[in-house]
């Protein structure tokens, strides 16, 4: 450990070497106090293993400001250069700023890094294996990583978290390959006043799966604030959570796996925002989690596990809170959410329990994509305040099946969230529904604009009924018929409008009544059929049709007659026509 203890700058630390091995406990550190700058700490090697504890330390790699909330340190850098690199078992990379000046940046690129596991430490508790920056007191440097493989597993982190009144300058991931799986997560939040960090991720293939064995953690990518949540209070007005960027040409989220932008107390979540020519969601994962709380958050406790208790796989921007929801978009060629994925964004049902008109307004969802296919999957925008939580789906194809549904949801005195679907062809099978529904307001509106819809129609309830949101959602779940419905729970006169609009092509447009000729007068008699006689067929195959008139062609195959000239004339203008007479022509039967 390298300190500067006064003010000052401390000197660089570079390590060049084929291994460097930090086990046990043993830190490499470069430190600073009061208000000093701390140096940087550059490495080059091959191969870079950290792993394991050590008495109440992780072993690290880290760079750090160690002074009060009242002094301006700023801690360096961590720059790494290697082949391959470890870490496990709590092992860490990392710069911490607990004062009120500036924590460090971390730069790491590599071929192959790999994170996973977690240890147990007397003075932390769970010691998750990760690579972090953080904050006490200001703001955090940035994460910068860039590999051709980059694999996280069993809890392991990328962490930009700030926990007081500075910012986070986020993290940016430039890959080949990223694997998220049991737990494994890429997270930037805030817990009070400061910025929550952005999180930008260019790779080829992503793929983010499952969750902690006991289902508490999912695999994910997520930014958050938690600020005025209950267990994260601050007399200040909480920070802003980030913005989730994800560039990909595959993504896919199974068994659990999550992408959000979320905020559970009372700063604004940030944007979301997907670009990937082949999106999956698919699948679900037994979760023990159970939510409560009110309108500025949540609590979270943990209970056994029961086979009805299910994670699907997910991209969500949800507010919990005050703050307002972030906006979704996604975009790209073809994407699949199925067997239980969902695609969801809006209030939650956890602020329903407190005063709605005190919670957040929702974000809106818009994704474009030449083929959307729905298979057991939901795509759902929930709204409890305000008039916003709209869906918009600009797509050639789109194709519902197994109970899927796309719909929008207000709750309280929300006014119901649009929905407006622009595609060319849309198939909805086996009980696949399009709803807009609202509790207290006026039903959203839905307008459907497709050359083609094949299974879906639209549906209107009787009067009886019409106000019962409860009855309305039964009837359209359970039945077998696939529906498009716009309701409100107060009544017909406010239920929204449901407009459908394809092409106005009649089948009988640009045909042409075929002329028919009477049976020919000249018709010999000598060609009928004698007694004994095998009769003839002629038949006329292909697209078949008389012609409009006798000077059509009606084949390519003509027999030309041709006749020595015997007479000619002269034409008005001059010019001279040949002309003879016609030979006489052979019976057109051989009898």
């Amino acid at each position: 450990m390298v300190n500067a203890e006064n003010i000052g700058t401390s000197g660089n630390l570079t390590v060049e070497t084929q291994t460097l091995t930090i086990l046990g406990g043993s830190e490499l550190n470069l430190a600073v106090k009061e208000s000093g700058i701390g140096g940087n700490l550059d490495i080059q090697a091959e191969t870079i293993r950290v792993e394991g504890i050590g008495g109440f330390r992780p072993s690290s790699i880290n760079t750090n400001s160690l002074t009060d909330t009242t002094t301006d340190a700023i801690a360096g850098d961590v720059r790494i250069q290697a082949n391959t690199i470890n870490l496990a078992d709590g092992g860490e990379i990392g710069s911490t700023n607990r004062g009120a000046g500036q924590g460090g940046s971390i730069a790491i690129n590599a071929d192959a890094i790999t994170v996973r596991g977690a240890a147990i430490t007397p003075s932390r508790g769970t010691q998750v294996s990760w690579i972090s920056v953080a904050s006490e007191g200001g703001g955090t440097g940035n994460i910068q990583l860039r590999a051709n493989t980059l694999a996280l597993d069993d809890r392991a982190q990328i962490s930009a978290a700030v926990s007081d009144v500075g910012d986070s300058q986020g993290i940016t991931l430039d890959l080949g390959e990223l694997s998220l799986t049991n737990g494994a997560q890429i997270i930037a939040n805030t817990d009070d006043t400061g910025r929550g960090g952005d999180v930008t991720l260019v790779a080829d293939t992503v793929t983010i799966a499952g969750t902690t064995a006991d289902g508490s953690f999912p695999s994910g990518i997520l930014v958050q604030t938690r600020g005025g949540a209950p267990g994260f209070f601050s007399p200040n007005p909480a920070g802003n959570s980030g913005n989730l960027s994800l560039t990909a040409d595959r993504l896919t989220l199974q068994t659990g796996g999550a992408i959000s932008a979320d905020t559970f107390g009372t700063g604004n979540a940030g944007h979301l925002s997907i670009d990937a020519n082949e999106m999956l969601i698919e699948g679900q994962a037994a979760i023990a989690i159970e939510f409560s709380g009110n309108a500025i958050g949540t609590s979270i406790s943990i209970s056994p596990v029961r086979d009805s208790d299910r994670l699907p796989s997910r991209v969500t921007a949800f507010t919990a809170g005050l703050g307002n929801g972030g906006d979704a978009l996604i975009s790209g060629d073809r994407f699949i959410v199925r067997d239980g994925g969902r695609i969801e964004v809006g209030a939650t049902e956890l602020a329903t329990t407190a005063n709605a008109e005190a919670v957040g307004n929702s974000g809106n969802l818009t994704i474009q994509a030449d083929r959307l296919q729905l298979d057991d999957g939901l795509i759902r925008v929930d709204t409890i305040s305000g008039d916003a939580g709209n869906i918009t789906l600009d797509t050639a194809d789109l194709w519902l099946d197994r109970r899927s549904r796309i719909t929008t949801n207000a709750t309280g005195n929300a006014t119901g969230g649009n929905l407006t679907i622009d595609t060319e062809t849309l198939v909805a099978l086996q009980n696949s529904d399009i709803t807009a529904t609202a509790e207290n307001n006026f039903g959203g509106q839905i307008r459907l604009n497709a050359t083609g819809i094949f299974g879906a129609a639209e549906r209107n309830f009787d009067r009886a009924i019409a106000n019962d949101s409860e009855r309305i959602a039964e009837l359209t779940s359970n039945n077998t018929t696939s529906d498009i419905t716009a309701s409100s729970a107060l009544g017909p006169e406010f239920s929204g409008i449901v407009t459908i609009e394809t092409p106005d092509i009649r089948a009988d447009e640009g045909v042409t009544e075929p002329v028919t000729l009477a049976e020919s007068p000249l018709r010999q008699s000598a060609c009928d059929t004698k007694p004994g006689d095998t009769p003839s067929a002629f038949r006329i195959t292909g697209r078949g049709g008389l012609p409009l008139n006798l000077e059509q062609l009606t084949g390519e195959n003509l027999n030309l007659i041709f006749a020595e000239a015997q007479d000619f004339a002269r034409s008005p203008t001059g010019a001279i026509q040949l002309a003879a007479s016609l030979p006489p022509q052979p019976a057109t039967c051989s009898w």
